[in-house]
């Protein structure tokens, strides 16, 4: 990367294109950058995403917000899923164009001001629609900002002139080798090769054409003028090692950007929201709550999707006049979750799942050291992507109390009376399950009659296998079979593959309840 002066184009100062906010519908609006909320929250964030990408790329920070806030994703015009036809030569020349369709989405889904998270150019994108109208903003967010790419005298950008040129002709001759080598470089994170993969293909699935009328706005722009008349508070995210936006370039934002933050993760590469999603959640966390931004889920009738412990004891306090803690909730049967941000020593746990996912607590020795008051979360036995149990290996993932989680649905249901107990039903789950049962999940995996198996009761099918003892004497349709007892004896005796078992149990209604107990037989086992 060179660092030497150069001329820089200096035509998309601040101001420009007159105000042109409100002359489009609220529904052409939503079709045009085909706008999706999630969350509830009294404040509402808009994110907006990078060049050339779409507004898949935050699925790793929404699931961390929307419990809070509001969340408004949109694509860029000309990006992603938006309506191609709305992308205007002379409007989106420069950064105020899309500025502009900022302006109208937040008209479109906000009655008050919002805070906008912006990646990339996008930041610049926010940082304009912000100065343009200021009272339709609490804050800014910016992830990876440059407001300059081109080296110019001690200005250091990042890129000589010679270099943007190159990239331009570049992309102007092989669109498709321009994508194949700038994004490993943009999106950096070298030991997880697929989220580079995935920003390529996000590249190429847009119209070539657009996206190099798009990169000249983008890559030849100079806002530098523009920071002195920003009038809202403004985080900028910056990795520290970003090929992109070097640290200069944060430097010398927050220079000029009164009464910014500045906040440096250790990271490589240009897309902090995707490689590293929890450092960049718990940076935006503090400036929120420096600036009081934080709502509290539990001011709402309804609790947020996710709750931490906190929250989800004082919500059931209100709702059922009692005193809840981790030991109760625990104790109650409601399963925790933690957060794991994707981790290359597990390949097979996260697949696809590039950035993390919401992992399930529930083995029964992690869940007793929760409701024994332990000082942290101890997970060795979980679910993975897929939604598969799996042991981890010693010594397990630990993490602090403050990253539990609990889904609103369960949270729900402990604060509705209690339903009528239905003795023989309970008594059901807790022995066995029935003929029908059996016959719905097993029979399929097997060459033998297992209705007439099942009624001979010979082997692993009667009162010395997994037929549960002295229920065949209640009669045939109160006959039950231990699930975990007969799913061992398919293997061992018929070679039914422990895979195919391990999906059933995980996937079938009738053997949830039965699943750690699965898994844990064929860990002693050693399968």
């Amino acid at each position: 990367m060179h660092r030497h002066a150069a001329k820089v184009h200096r035509y998309n100062a601040f101001p420009a294109l007159p105000d042109r906010t409100g002359t489009r519908s609220f529904m052409t609006i939503h079709t045009r950058n085909h706008i999706q909320t999630y969350g509830q929250g009294p404040i509402t964030l808009v994110f907006a995403h990078g060049f050339g990408c779409d507004q898949t790329m935050w699925r790793f920070l929404v699931p961390h917000l929307e419990a809070r806030f509001k969340v408004v994703l949109y694509d860029l015009t000309g990006c992603g899923q938006s309506d191609s036809a709305a992308y205007d030569l002379v409007r989106h020349a420069s950064l105020h164009g899309h500025a502009d369709d900022l302006l109208e989405v937040i008209d479109a889904c906000a009655a008050a001001p919002v805070i906008v998270v912006g990646h990339s150019v996008s930041a610049m994108i926010g940082m304009l629609a912000a100065i343009r109208r200021p009272d339709a903003f609490l804050g800014l967010v910016m992830l990876s900002p440059s407001p300059c790419y081109i080296n110019d005298g001690d200005y250091v950008g990042g890129f000589n002139a010679e270099d943007i040129d190159a990239m331009l002709t570049l992309m102007e001759q092989q669109f498709g080798q321009w994508s194949a080598a700038m994004a490993p470089v943009i999106m950096g994170a070298p030991e997880r090769p697929a989220l580079a993969a995935e920003l390529a293909a996000r590249f190429d699935g847009n119209d070539p054409a657009r996206m190099r009328h798009f990169a000249r706005a983008t890559f030849l722009a100079d806002h530098r003028a523009d920071l002195a008349h920003l009038r809202v508070p403004a985080l900028i995210l910056q990795c520290s090692d970003d090929l992109i936006a070097p640290q200069e370039v944060g430097q010398y934002l927050h220079a000029h950007l009164a009464g910014s933050s500045l906040a440096m993760i250790g990271n490589v590469g240009h897309c902090p929201h995707m490689s590293a999603p929890s450092a960049s959640v718990d940076a935006m966390t503090a400036f929120f709550n420096s600036h009081g931004w934080n709502p509290n889920p539990m001011t709402h009738e309804a609790p947020a999707y996710r709750l931490t412990t906190e929250e989800a004891c004082a919500w059931l306090e209100e709702h059922t006049a009692s005193a809840w803690t981790l030991a109760r909730l625990i104790e109650a049967g409601i399963t925790p979750y933690v957060w794991l941000d994707y981790d290359a020593r597990y390949p097979d746990l996260f697949g696809d799942a590039n950035g993390g996912y919401a992992a399930p607590i529930f083995f029964e020795d992690d869940t007793r050291r929760l409701a024994a008051g332990s000082d942290d979360v101890l997970i060795t036995m979980t679910k993975d992507v897929h939604k598969l149990v799996v042991t981890l290996e010693a010594p397990g993932f630990r993490r602090g109390l403050d990253a539990l989680r609990f889904l609103r649905k369960d949270v729900e249901k402990l604060a509705r009376p209690p339903a009528p107990p239905k003795v023989a039903a309970a008594q059901e789950s807790k022995d066995g399950i029935t003929r029908e049962q059996v016959l719905a999940v097993f029979a399929p995996m097997l060459k033998i009659d297992l209705d007439a198996a099942l009624t001979t009761g010979g082997g692993i099918f009667g009162d010395e296998g997994a037929r549960v003892k002295g229920s065949a004497r209640q009669g045939k349709s109160k006959t039950l079979w231990n699930p975990v007892t007969l799913a061992l004896g398919l293997n061992d005796v018929y070679r039914v593959p422990a895979s195919r078992l391990t999906r059933a149990f995980q996937t079938q209604d009738s053997l949830l309840d039965w699943s750690a107990r699965w898994t844990l037989s064929l860990s002693l086992l050693g399968k």
